[in-house]
């Protein structure tokens, strides 16, 4: 099991560095690239047990590995037979020429046992690295923050909008992390990604939580995508057709804050398109 607690100092001493050196240490980000999404992931508390991934200096303990017996030994068998295969197998892939590079400074993605006890970190897990993607994307002119790393996060990124209200933070705190922080954050990301395919990948991650059966969820959801209308301008409406289904399903919402949010998202679209949206949700 990765170490919650260290993690967290981990993402916490990038956020302090990005914010105090700024675009010079922005290229060296890649290398918490895998601490971010055991970060997000392990902050939506599991069922059971999730198999997330984590850098190769991470054991199941989150500590160096100890240990000696022939369980040990075994342990450590069966994971150089697997190391084997893994190299084999891209071996293969890039003799054929199929093999995608991994981004630098990202692991080969070890598999980490998560069990349900991840307890208070998961608050901080998740805020942690909001805050650091949020700083990432704010100070990345050589673009960094690639596509790779759109399609890593933003699924265990938007899913903060449903672990959020699983932390215990109450109403209030809920609010702060939609409000101060993801928000933000997710505007910023599309702001600079400024690409429609990654767009639509953030996108559809924000309108599928329409279907949630909480709707402080679902108000949350709506307010981003209102938001990240506004953020983009004019160019966010190549994100029409695939976002009004979702507006004429929230408007339909029995709860009158969801409904009333989604009020305001028909104003913004309606502000940038310049067209009445009566007629394509009838």
């Amino acid at each position: 099991r990765a170490n919650a607690a260290r993690v967290v100092s981990v993402l916490r001493v990038a956020i302090a560095l990005e914010r105090r050196f700024l675009v010079i240490f922005t290229p060296y980000l890649g290398y918490v690239t895998d601490h971010l999404v055991f970060a997000l992931s392990a902050a939506a508390p599991p069922p059971s047990v999730q198999t997330l991934d984590m850098p190769s200096f991470y054991d199941k303990n989150g500590e160096e590995e100890m240990g000696g017996g022939s369980s040990a030994k075994a342990k450590r068998k069966q994971r150089e037979n697997k190391g084997r295969k893994r190299r084999k197998l891209r071996n293969d892939s890039d003799s054929d020429g199929e093999d995608e590079a991994t981004p630098r400074g990202e692991s080969s993605r070890n598999p980490v046992m998560i069990p349900n006890d991840i307890g208070g970190c998961a608050a901080a897990l998740g805020r942690a690295a909001v805050q650091l993607i949020s700083e990432w994307v704010r100070c990345d002119p050589d673009h960094t923050f690639d596509k790779s790393r759109v399609a890593r996060l933003c699924t265990p990124l938007v899913g903060l909008l449903e672990s959020g209200l699983k932390w215990g933070e109450g109403e209030a705190g809920y609010n702060d992390l939609v409000d101060n922080l993801m928000q933000p954050c997710i505007t910023r990301l599309v702001q600079h990604v400024n690409d429609p395919n990654l767009w639509k990948v953030v996108n559809h991650a924000l309108i599928s939580k329409g279907e949630s059966s909480q709707s402080r969820v679902r108000q949350s959801a709506i307010k981003i995508v209102a938001a990240c209308f506004e953020a983009v301008g004019e160019e966010y409406l190549v994100l029409l057709p695939e976002t009004m289904p979702f507006v004429a399903e929230v408007m339909e919402d029995t709860n009158e804050e969801v409904e009333a949010e989604a009020q305001k998202l028909i104003q913004v679209i309606e502000k940038l398109s310049g067209e009445d949206l009566d007629s394509y949700l009838r």
